[in-house]
């Protein structure tokens, strides 16, 4: 049986970011699987408590090693660049001090004032740089046609009509990068 913590064990690797929608929120996810976790001691110490308490025939949490750690932010509004730096500074911040009331205390810092200096190489982060309306327009609507070329055409009368379209990829990067 595989453990369900080694993600790279199965083959799995997690995107660096993904965004998604659920009813009127946004989720905003930044995963790394990078990170030196071995310099995580309080994760070990958390991963073995609930391994003592698990009644599972499965190897004990302890025991298995760390592969990714993700932050997931959620938000009325939508711009995946802002909460994308926002989740990776946080992200940073755990991986570098593995104390979730520092990472709290950024994230209210940041949701509170607006803005937060987060020190050393991560710099400052100020949600007055970010426009939630310019986050709509990244995608320019000539890479959109040459990407579809003849399929364009179709999309755009599919609009048009109000009709539902899927769009699918191999790769979630584009295919976020075109649903926006």
């Amino acid at each position: 049986m595989r453990p369900k913590l080694a993600l790279s064990e199965s083959g799995v690797v997690p995107p660096e970011f993904l965004f998604v929608r659920y009813k009127e929120n946004w989720a905003y996810a930044v995963t790394t699987t990078a990170a030196p976790f071995a310099a995580l001691p309080k994760v070990k110490q958390v991963l073995s408590s609930f391994s003592r308490r698990s009644l599972s025939t499965s190897p004990p949490l302890a025991q298995q090693q760390l592969s990714a750690v993700t932050i997931l932010l959620f938000a009325k509004n939508f711009n995946p660049e802002k909460y994308k730096d926002f989740a990776s500074k946080l992200l940073v911040v755990y991986t570098a001090t593995a104390s979730p009331p520092k990472v709290l205390a950024a994230f209210l810092a940041v949701t509170t004032k607006g803005s937060h200096n987060f020190g050393g190489s991560l710099g400052a982060l100020s949600f007055a740089d970010y426009d939630d309306r310019r986050a709509l327009a990244v995608v320019s609507l000539k890479s959109l046609v040459q990407s579809f070329a003849v399929e364009s055409i179709l999309i755009y009368n599919a609009v048009l009509l109000k009709k539902r379209i899927v769009v699918y990829s191999s790769s979630i990067d584009k295919l976020l990068d075109v649903t926006r």
